[in-house]
């Protein structure tokens, strides 16, 4: 589980550089009227390129972390050596923590690395241009970001953490009812294209993934109200299928 966790996080990190390589294509055109800036490099990575590959790459890596692990558990019988040592109440708990804080992490890490990385290689740089692209591109809180980026960061990456926990949280509450793999496997990205291309202007999750590149007015309301109904709902499914059914 530690390897895989660490290659998605991997995975996640090379999809925000392919999509990075827009930056560089950008500082080099002569007509750009800005300089090099590791918050525009950033922002470049996390969703705001031409590729957009993070945007509807990730969320499908981000269902893989932990969704299965129900499936593996029942075909495998490693879950009666489990039960053995722990109660079913605690095998049930336990799952639902390390699931939600794992798509938690895979969503957020990426985000804290690619700042970490292009803070380090490039200046902050804050120009006049460069606080004019972002004013004009940034979608969500663009005062923030001019005024703090370690802050905007730390705000951006805690949105997605939220989005991680709840978004794997579909695939296990699937799990929990169904014992197909490929279904819990699938469905949050189902969900996520879905929702994406047909959901506007009511849900939108491309937008409450990545809310800088969103395209749109967006509000905190707009982005945690699906955080919330979507937790809310494959929560209780997820406890009642697992304590009521008995699905184990």
């Amino acid at each position: 589980m530690n390897y895989k966790f660490l290659f998605l996080i991997m995975c996640t990190l090379l999809l925000c550089f392919m999509d990075s390589l827009d930056f560089y294509k950008l500082i080099s055109d002569p007509e750009y009227i800005g300089d090099t800036s590791y918050v525009i490099a950033w922002l470049v990575g996390m969703g705001m390129s031409q590729t957009s590959l993070y945007m509807f790459v990730a969320p499908a890596i981000i269902s893989l972390v932990y969704t299965d692990t129900l499936w593996i558990d029942r075909n495998t019988g490693f879950i009666n050596y489990l039960l053995v040592r722990s109660s079913t109440r605690k095998y049930i708990s336990v799952k639902y923590i390390v699931a939600a804080l794992s798509g938690g992490f895979i969503a957020s890490l990426p985000c804290i690395l690619l700042f970490i990385i292009y803070a380090i290689l490039y200046p902050l740089n804050y120009t006049s241009a460069n606080t004019e692209l972002i004013h004009f591109n940034v979608d969500y809180y663009p005062d923030l970001l001019v005024a703090n980026p370690v802050l905007y960061m730390v705000f951006l990456s805690s949105l997605k953490f939220v989005f991680g926990m709840s978004y794997v949280l579909i695939g296990l509450s699937l799990s929990a009812l169904s014992n197909n793999r490929y279904i819990a496997l699938s469905i949050t990205y189902v969900v996520y294209l879905l929702g994406t291309y047909f959901g506007y202007p009511y849900f939108i999750p491309a937008s409450t993934f990545t809310p800088n590149a969103a395209g749109h007015d967006i509000s905190s309301w707009f982005i945690f109200k699906d955080f919330i109904t979507i937790g809310i709902l494959c929560s209780g499914v997820y406890f009642y299928a697992m304590l009521r059914k008995g699905k184990l």
